[in-house]
C-alpha cells in the first residue's frame, strides 16, 4: 500500500485559500475595495484550479516556519483590533495584549507535531485564552446595530411566546443612514415594518446568547468549542492552523464583535463536519439541515448535497429534511403572510449598496451596468450553477461538499448588490473546514493509483452492509 503524507498539497491549497479569504476581508467596507475584489477573484480561480489533480505538483506545502510567521502576524493584528475595540489606553497593557496573542500563535505552531499531551494543552489553552479576550472585549463594548437588535429582540419575542416574524422593530438609525440601509417602505415613523428577517435556524442559536446577555457570546463559545475539538483531536500543523484562524484571525474576531451571524453558521457547519468525521452521520445530517435554514443565501448550496450521496443513507437524508422542516414549518404555518413578508420580501426590498465589495457593485459604480432588474436573479442563478457544476464533476465526499458550498457562496456574494466582510468570513470558514477534512485524505483527494477498496482515516463513505 502506498503511504501518503497527512498534509496533502491540495489540502494546503484549500487551507491557504480559506486563510486568504479571511485575511482579505480586512480590506472590506470601503478600504481598498478594488484590491479586495481582485484578490477574491484570484482566490476563487485558485480554489477551482486546485481541484484538478494536474495542479497538485505545483502547489508547495509550507513548513512550520512559514505557518508560524503567518500566525504570529495574525495574532498581532487580532490583538491590535481587540485593544482598539476595548479602548485600552494603557500602553504597557496594550503591548502585552498584542504580544501575547502574537507569540502564543507562533508557539502553537512550533510545538512538536503529533498526539502529544503538551501540544493539545497549549493549542487548547491558546484557543480558550484568545476567545476569552474576545468575550471580555464584548463585555466592554456595546455594538448596537440592527443585526444585534434583530437577534436579541427576535429571541425575546420567541421566549415570550410571540411569533418573531409578526413583530416590528424600532429604527435605530438617523435619517441619512436609514436611506442607505433600508429600501422604500421599510420604515414607517420610527418602526421597521418587518419581522425577524432571517430564517428560523438562527433563532435557535441566538436564544442562548440572548439569555447570556449578548448574542455575540454564543458565537465566541461556538467557534472556541469547534477550534478546541479541531486543534486537540488533530494536533498537526494544519489542525493548529485552522484552530487559530477560527478564533484569533482579525476578520473572524471583527465579524464576531460586529454581531454578524456568520460565526454561528461556521460553528454549526464545523460541528456537522466533526460528526461526519467521527461517523455520527445522523447527527451530522441534522446539523446540516438546521444550517441550511439559517440564512437565505444558502439556497445556492443545495446542489452540493449531492456530494454526500455516498455518505448518507435514506435515514440521514430523512433526518436532514425533517430537521430543516421542523425548524421552519411551525413559524410558517403560524402566519404564512408574516413569514413570507419578513424572509422573502425583506431581501427583495434591500437597497443597492455602493460600498459593497463585489464585482456587480464595482461594475455598476464604474460602468452603470447591469440594470437593477438582474440584481436578484444574477447572484442566485450563478451560485446555483456553480454548485451544480461542481456537484456533477467532483468525486463525492465531505471535503468536496465543503469546497462546493464555499465556492458557490463566494460566487453569489461576488455578484450581489450587498457584499460585506461577514459573507466572506463564511466562505473562509468553509474552505478551512474543507482543508481540515482533506488532511485525512477524504475520497475527494484520494490518489487515483490508490485502490478504492482501501479504507482511509478520512473516508466517511457509508460502508456496505455485510450479510452472514
Amino acid at each position: 500500500m502506498r503511504s501518503h503524507p497527512s498534509s496533502t498539497p491540495v489540502a494546503w491549497a484549500s487551507l491557504g485559500a480559506g486563510a486568504l479569504v479571511i485575511l482579505t476581508g480586512a480590506l472590506n467596507n470601503g478600504l481598498a475595495a478594488y484590491g479586495s475584489v481582485v484578490a477574491l477573484v484570484v482566490i476563487l480561480v485558485a480554489g477551482v484550479l486546485s481541484l484538478s489533480s494536474a495542479w497538485h505538483p505545483v502547489i508547495a506545502t509550507p513548513g512550520p516556519a512559514v505557518v508560524g510567521l503567518v500566525l504570529t502576524a495574525v495574532g498581532a493584528l487580532t490583538g491590535t483590533l481587540l485593544v482598539s475595540k476595548a479602548e485600552i489606553d494603557h500602553p504597557v497593557l496594550g503591548v502585552v495584549f498584542v504580544a501575547g496573542l502574537a507569540l502564543g500563535a507562533g508557539l502553537v505552531v512550533y510545538l512538536p507535531t503529533g498526539p502529544t499531551r503538551i501540544a493539545r494543552r497549549v493549542t487548547g489553552g491558546y484557543v480558550v485564552a484568545a476567545s476569552g479576550l474576545t468575550a471580555v472585549t464584548i463585555a466592554m463594548t456595546d455594538h448596537r446595530v440592527d443585526v444585534s437588535m434583530f437577534l436579541n429582540d427576535g429571541s425575546a419575542a420567541l421566549l415570550r411566546g410571540e411569533n418573531p416574524y409578526a413583530i416590528t422593530f424600532p429604527n435605530i438609525y438617523p435619517p441619512d443612514e436609514t436611506l442607505r440601509y433600508y429600501g422604500p417602505g421599510v420604515v414607517q415613523g420610527d418602526r421597521l415594518m418587518y419581522g425577524f428577517p432571517y430564517l428560523p435556524g438562527l433563532l435557535f442559536g441566538a436564544v442562548p446568547g440572548h439569555l447570556l446577555g449578548d448574542t455575540r457570546y454564543i458565537a465566541v463559545l461556538g467557534l472556541a468549542a469547534l477550534a478546541v475539538v479541531i486543534g486537540c483531536r488533530t494536533p498537526d500543523l494544519q489542525g493548529r492552523f485552522v484552530a487559530v484562524l477560527l478564533t484569533a484571525s482579525p476578520v473572524m474576531v471583527y465579524v464576531v464583535l460586529g454581531s454578524w451571524t456568520e460565526p454561528m453558521q461556521v460553528a454549526l457547519l464545523g460541528f456537522a463536519v466533526v460528526a461526519l468525521r467521527y461517523r455520527r452521520l445522523l447527527l451530522g445530517a441534522v446539523l446540516i439541515g438546521v444550517l441550511l435554514v439559517t440564512k437565505q443565501y444558502l439556497v445556492v448550496t443545495l446542489p452540493a448535497l449531492w456530494l454526500l450521496r455516498e455518505v448518507f443513507s435514506r435515514r440521514e437524508w430523512v433526518g436532514l429534511a425533517v430537521s430543516a422542516l421542523a425548524v421552519c414549518v411551525p413559524f410558517f404555518v403560524t402566519d404564512p403572510g408574516a413569514f413570507w413578508h419578513s424572509v422573502v420580501e425583506w431581501q427583495v426590498n434591500q437597497p443597492f449598496r455602493p460600498d459593497s465589495t463585489s464585482l456587480l457593485v464595482l461594475s455598476v459604480n464604474e460602468l452603470g451596468w447591469p440594470p437593477p432588474a438582474v440584481y436578484a436573479v444574477l447572484p442566485v442563478g450563478a451560485g446555483l450553477m456553480v454548485a451544480a457544476l461542481l456537484a456533477w464533476r467532483l468525486r463525492p465526499g465531505p471535503a468536496a461538499f465543503l469546497l462546493t458550498m464555499g465556492l458557490a457562496v463566494m460566487v453569489t456574494v461576488l455578484l450581489s448588490k450587498q457584499a460585506f466582510v461577514n459573507y466572506y468570513s463564511f466562505v473562509g470558514g468553509c474552505l478551512l473546514l474543507a482543508a481540515w477534512v482533506a488532511r485525512d485524505r477524504d475520497p475527494q483527494f484520494r490518489s487515483p493509483s490508490l485502490p478504492r477498496e482501501v479504507a482511509e482515516v478520512g473516508d466517511v463513505r457509508r460502508e456496505p452492509r455485510v450479510h452472514a
